[in-house]
């Protein structure tokens, strides 16, 4: 689990360098890397550590300013259905 790729090429040339599985850890890679070119390179995992629970702070805290700031309630118009969700987090039969 290398820190500070940052490209294709960096991943790939590690890939080629270790005899062993390599994870890419996603928080420095160049933001137009997609899942399919990481996987392309011959990297077998992917993490983005806590970039998802960050991701979700942001827009909490986006809506706090734009309550307090503006007093709107419009960033609402952008939360999740709950029926997706539920369905997507229920327990499996």
């Amino acid at each position: 689990m290398p820190p500070g790729l940052k490209t294709v090429a960096e991943i790939h040339a590690v890939v080629e360098a270790i005899d062993r599985p390599l994870n890419v850890v996603t928080g420095w890679l160049e933001p137009g890397i997609t899942v399919a070119d990481v996987a392309a390179t011959g990297a077998k995992r992917i993490s983005v550590g806590g970039a998802l629970n960050r991701l979700a702070l942001a827009a909490f805290v986006e809506g706090a300013r734009a309550m307090r700031e503006e007093g709107s309630f419009s960033w609402m118009q952008r939360i999740a259905d709950m029926g997706p969700l539920r369905k997507m987090f229920a327990a499996a039969d």
